[in-house]
């Protein structure tokens, strides 16, 4: 089972804090964020540090709710948990790549995992993910990958 390092993310969350939440974000850019992932704590610590730092966040909690969410919502880039019940991660990146759904075949996947970054990486890079991030996951990696996804969106 995977796990968010709560408390890490809890004291780095309020130590980063500015007065506006706009202001964290790249260059001002708020970016529409999809969290997936099984474990509730995760979702929550996810959503509430990265609405802080000036993103909008949808949540799902395993694979299928991540991809009826991404075809309603169009987030600007999915945070996929790779180890899920039901739908794994994988299986989620299979879909999207391959345009089953009416999900953007380019949209921008980091993988946040629990396995080793070596383990996983040649094989999510396979799929065309912009990074994997492993737990317990630093805030300002995360903040560092998402912020070369609202530069590729400039690009």
């Amino acid at each position: 089972m995977s796990r968010l390092n709560t408390h890490s993310l809890s004291s780095i969350s309020s130590t980063t804090s500015k007065s506006s939440a706009q202001d964290d974000t790249e260059d001002g850019v708020s970016l529409r964020v999809l969290v997936a992932d099984d474990e509730l704590l995760n979702r929550t610590l996810l959503e509430r540090i990265l609405t802080k730092h000036g993103h909008e966040v949808v949540t799902a909690e395993d694979g299928g709710a991540a991809l009826d969410m991404a075809e309603r919502v169009k987030p600007d880039v999915l945070l996929l948990d790779l180890s899920m019940p039901t739908m794994d991660g994988m299986e989620v990146l299979a879909i999207i790549r391959s345009g089953q759904r009416d999900i953007p075949t380019d949209m921008p996947v980091i993988v946040l995992t629990g396995f080793d970054e070596k383990d996983v990486g040649a094989a999510c890079r396979g799929f065309g993910v912009v990074d994997v991030v492993t737990k317990p996951i630093s805030l300002d990696m995360l903040l560092t990958v998402l912020a070369r996804v609202t530069k590729r969106g400039k690009d």
